[in-house]
């Protein structure tokens, strides 16, 4: 039986973005391998139940050389032992161990799917440089490169990257469209008006993700506080949790914003999406955020900052607005257009779920990739 091992600093994302993926390749006949940090045992139970064979290697998020050498060194002796068909790494930290552990093992066949090149446009021109330059070395040792976005693309080319036939788009890892009843719209906002005990005439701007400044939290508050002076029916509503979280809730409190709330770890995603009238994602850096998606797919218009990612999934004045970065005034201007125009907010939300279904759906994103298996 042919043997594939799929890569990722955390089991969560290999669960999250990759799981279709890896039950398509099943289909095809691969015994599939996951390796990668565990950090909730119920998702290594959902990948045993799926077939799956999982392997503890204990990599930490950022760049950590202890760890890295490490466990370099445990996916070197894994691939040794196993020795896979094809090793398909992802996520930056992942990608450079897994990558750097599959070429020492002698692996023939190794593949990457970017998260999004971690050096972008935003960054110092010293930093760009370093990155990009362990990129460079890592692609020499990567026989497929997948990207979900079109830059990083134009972007491998400029660098000389990695030649034209071995890089591959492959989109997001998209949405599946049946997370996101819509019918069940109108009813989502009304429960979560009553849960937060908020008025009918509320207007919920929504957010998602890891509570850590790369997000743009500090963008996100200064926004809301701007419209606290003159939009007084306007709550902002924070699902999720990270390591920045008290410094976030802290700011908040420093700049005097009571018109967010916090509330947390959710397994309710969609639910709170389809709650939402609208989608604020003022995020510094991202290689395709899927947040932003499936807002789109929960008819919830999306004001974003304009990053790369964003640019490709947000349609300029059809689904959301897309702002100059970390311009707090010019997101606040979008936000109260679109609180003032409920006809344009509603069209949009239509237009966004449209986009979602043309081309980001996750069946979308394992057929761009099983013809490389």
């Amino acid at each position: 039986m042919k043997k594939t091992l799929h890569v990722a600093n955390v089991a969560v994302m290999i669960h999250t973005f990759r799981f279709q993926l890896l039950l398509a390749l099943q289909r095809k006949g691969y015994e599939i391998h996951i390796a990668g940090a565990s950090t909730n045992p119920d998702l290594i139970a959902d990948f045993e139940k799926a077939g799956f064979i999982f392997h503890e290697i204990p990599i930490e998020r950022g760049l950590n050389i202890t760890n890295a050498i490490k466990c370099t060194l445990m996916m070197r002796k894994l691939i040794k032992k196993h020795k896979f068909d094809i090793v398909h790494t992802n996520t930056p930290t992942g990608g450079m161990i897994g990558r750097m552990g599959a070429y020492l093992g002698g692996q023939k066949k190794i593949y990457h799917t970017t998260a999004g090149f971690y050096f972008h446009e935003n960054m110092s021109p010293k930093k760009y440089k370093f990155y990009s330059g362990i990129e460079k070395y890592l692609a020499k040792k990567t026989h497929i490169l997948f990207s979900p976005n079109k830059e990083d693309i134009a972007t491998c080319h400029k660098l000389n990257i990695k030649p034209k036939d071995e890089i591959v788009y492959c989109g997001p890892s998209g949405v599946k469209l049946d997370r996101y009843n819509i019918s069940e719209k109108e009813n989502s906002r009304t429960q979560l008006c009553k849960e937060l005990k908020l008025t009918e005439d509320t207007f919920i701007i929504g957010s998602v993700g890891r509570l850590v400044w790369e997000k743009g939290f500090k963008e996100f508050i200064d926004t809301m506080a701007l419209i606290n002076k003159t939009n007084k029916k306007t709550v902002a509503v924070c699902v999720g949790r990270g390591p920045q979280d008290q410094e976030i809730l802290d700011y908040a409190k420093l700049k005097e914003v009571s018109n967010i709330i916090f509330v947390g770890f959710t397994r309710e995603v969609p639910r709170y999406l389809l709650g939402f009238d609208l989608f604020l994602f003022p995020s510094h850096r991202e290689g395709f955020p899927i947040a932003t998606l499936e807002a789109m797919a929960a008819e919830t218009p999306v004001v974003a900052f304009d990053i790369r990612g964003c640019r490709e999934s947000i349609v300029e004045g059809e689904t959301g607005y897309i702002v100059p970065f970390k311009d707090t005034m010019t997101m606040h201007k979008r936000v109260v257009e679109l609180i003032d125009d409920s006809d344009l907010l509603f069209k949009m939300g239509i237009q966004g779920r449209q986009r979602v279904i043309d081309n980001f759906t996750k069946v979308h994103h394992v057929e761009k990739q099983l013809p490389y298996y």
